[in-house]
């Protein structure tokens, strides 16, 4: 699922691990002339895919959110 959020482009994957789902987040933006993409996965796993990707969704939020305190 991709969403922009404040000047960043969100990707969250999610996957299938045993019974669990696994989340991985992909930020992508640009600072200047440059793009960056930051990534990390989550330690938690999920139960559902809905449960996965609302925590991704949250967790890149307050990356950026605690990351670019000059973004409004």
């Amino acid at each position: 699922m991709e969403q922009s959020y404040k000047g960043h482009l969100i990707d969250v994957s999610v996957s299938l691990d045993g019974d669990d789902w696994r989340t991985r987040i992909f930020i992508y933006y640009s600072n200047g002339p440059q793009n960056i993409l930051v990534t990390f996965g989550m330690d938690s796993s999920f139960k559902t895919y809905d449960g996965a990707m609302e925590a991704g969704l949250a967790a890149a939020h307050k990356w950026i959110d605690g990351n670019n305190p000059e973004i409004s």
